[in-house]
């Protein structure tokens, strides 16, 4: 079974570019991923196109859907683009927030405890 999620950051625009992820969403494994990217990073694998999982644990990288071709989610707040469990952003001040069906306020992930 596949967690699915969005990885997106905010633009200079406050407004927000995000793509689909369909596994390995869940906050205990993203928060250690995550945590480790710079933004030019996240925005590389997020213009990059749908990902499939293994944000940094695989030694080549991410593995992609797509070549890059796929519609990016433009948002105007952190939020889900289509049907995720999880939403992961990486907002202007370099913090990373967190939405989930759990919580459906930003939430910082660095502070996320299982």
């Amino acid at each position: 079974m596949s967690t699915r999620s969005t990885i997106g950051y905010e633009t200079t625009e406050g407004r927000y570019l995000a793509t689909y992820c369909h596994y390995d969403g869940y906050p205990s494994y993203m928060r250690t991923e995550l945590l480790g990217l710079d933004r030019e990073q996240v925005e590389i694998m997020v213009t990059a196109g749908w990902i499939r999982g293994g944000i940094r644990a695989m030694s080549c990288g991410p593995h992609f859907f797509s070549d890059g071709s796929s519609e990016l989610c433009r948002i105007d707040r952190p939020a889900f683009c289509l049907i995720e469990s999880y939403a992961y952003m990486l907002r202007l001040d370099g913090e990373w927030v967190y939405l989930g069906y759990e919580n459906s306020d930003p939430q910082s992930l660095a502070e996320y405890e299982d």
